[in-house]
């Protein structure tokens, strides 16, 4: 099936240098606006983030600007917020718990609860033989046994009807075995003797996975993933089509790595190689992820993987170190706002909220100290009248070539008024092929006026086509002279006409 995606309002040129650039070499999947640590697709408003002052962490906001920082909460340990889709809630970490508030900080309400609980019972044995052969007299065995379960990384879905949030278990069993001077003596001789016998155990039961609760109408709480020793989940993230994102560990991935489940019940899979791959964010066109790389960089990559590219942060002049945390989009896809830890040499640490262009561009520092930012979307402005844009269709099922290698694999239609149409790229992929493809278009149309686009293959791909019998292309073009620059794309399937 073919695919088209426009972007009238809210991608402009910064925004798709980047796009062609992950582009290259992969097929995107087309998901819609998204959410989670950050950016549903909106106006962009103010910035929610949190804030160490030594002793207790609170959440606040601050325009992108950094004019009017404001206090949220004024808890001891409050972190990470995310905003909801319409801009009017946060979620946060309290703790093990996770709690949501109106944008303004009112109305807090508990949402996830962290629960504990601890037992401990004591034996005594006499003849006692340790593990080296050693026999005690008397022993007294303590046990503790304890279970935690507590949530973390919180995200609204996209409708808002749901939270999602990282629920960590743990069970632990501790033991001490001590020598006693008499049968059931209450007192470990090891507490005043260093060389009385005295040993201790502890094994844990470690689980991760990621869970829902349905807001609104108390609802309990529902699996998104299974339980896992292996993996420990992290920062989950929605797109508005459901897919999700989030940080994972594997045993075939040292370290951190970028996982996506693309439907309700489908198989994870991994869109990027770690080994420190953190915190993803959707792009508000759903397009693209942008994720903390190896620490101290920015990552983007496409929602179905490939092409990785790199936004280097560099250090600071003098510095010995640079962690970059929480990378988020704008809600209008032209910045990325992210925390940063810069180490300044002994013990020195300095931290920050920065925003730079999606492009990698003229990064500022917003707020000194800020971590862990989340973007409100904000209302975009109404439309003073109903406008027709330029728009594409491509063509659906296998396209064939013709004898001379050419295929048209699409249109592209003029909307309202004139138009002057660019080619930006065109490329053809067959397996691991990538190649440049000559493309012929019209390059001026009247209003409501159409042209067909077509494509020629050679070389290479050409080679490819004709051993693997199918292939694909994607083509961008620039649309100017409609209210906006448009950015066109056009995807198709190939096929070559046989050997």
């Amino acid at each position: 099936m073919g695919k088209v995606s426009s972007s009238p309002s809210g991608d402009t040129r910064a925004t798709w240098v980047i796009a062609l650039a992950v582009w290259l070499g992969l097929l995107l999947a087309i998901f819609g606006c998204d959410e989670c640590w950050a950016a549903f697709a909106g106006a962009n408003a103010r910035i929610a983030y949190s804030l160490s002052d030594g002793s207790s962490d609170s959440i606040w906001s601050v325009s992108p600007d950094g004019s009017s920082p404001t206090r949220l909460t004024s808890g001891y340990d409050d972190a990470n917020p995310v905003y909801s889709a319409d801009g009017s809630r946060i979620a946060f970490e309290r703790g093990g718990d996770i709690d949501v508030m109106i944008f303004n900080g009112s109305e807090v309400t508990r949402v996830l609860a962290e629960k504990s609980s601890e037992t401990s019972t004591v034996e005594w044995r006499s003849g006692y033989e340790t593990a080296s052969g050693e026999i005690i007299p008397f022993v007294k065995i303590t046990t503790v046994t304890s279970a935690l379960r507590s949530f973390g990384d919180p995200a609204f879905s996209p409708d808002g009807s749901r939270l999602v949030a990282v629920l960590d278990t743990k069970d632990t069993v501790a033991t001490r075995t001590c020598a006693v001077g008499v049968d059931e003596g209450q007192q470990c001789l090891a507490d005043s003797d260093p060389d009385a016998y005295s040993e201790y155990g502890t094994t844990c039961t470690c689980l991760s996975q990621i869970v829902e609760r349905s807001l609104g109408d108390g609802g309990g709480i529902s699996a998104l993933t299974a339980p896992e020793r292996e993996i420990h989940f992290q920062t989950p993230s929605f797109s508005a089509s459901g897919a999700l994102a989030y940080a994972g560990a594997s045993p075939s991935v040292p370290g951190s790595a970028i996982f996506v489940i693309r439907s309700p019940g489908a198989l994870p899979s991994r869109i990027t190689n770690g080994p420190k791959d953190y915190a993803p964010d959707f792009s508000p066109n759903g397009s693209r992820i942008v994720f903390s790389h190896g620490e101290s960089d920015l990552g983007l990559v496409g929602v179905t993987g490939g092409l990785l590219t790199i936004l280097p942060i560099a250090n600071p002049p003098g510095s010995e170190g640079n962690l970059v945390e929480t990378p988020v989009f704008s809600p209008d896809g032209l910045s990325i706002a992210y925390g940063r830890s810069v180490s300044l040499g002994g013990g020195a640490t300095e931290r920050g909220l920065y925003i730079v262009g999606a492009g990698g561009s003229n990064g500022v520092r917003v707020v000194d100290g800020g971590m862990a930012p989340s973007w409100q979307p904000g209302p975009l402005p109404a439309s003073p009248r109903a406008v027709k844009w330029a728009r594409a269709k491509a063509r659906d099922g296998k396209l064939k070539l013709s004898r001379r290698h050419r295929v048209v694999i699409g249109r592209i239609t003029c909307g309202d008024s004139s138009c002057r149409l660019a080619l930006v790229a065109s490329r053809v992929k067959v397996g691991k092929t990538v190649c440049r493809v000559k493309t012929f278009l019209a390059r001026r149309l009247a209003p409501e006026k159409s042209t067909k686009v077509e494509v020629k293959v050679a070389g290479r791909c050409l080679a490819a086509l004709r051993d693997d019998q199918v292939g694909s292309v994607m083509t961008d073009v620039k649309v100017v002279g409609q209210p906006k620059v448009q950015y066109l794309r056009l995807e198709a399937r190939l096929s070559s006409q046989g050997k």
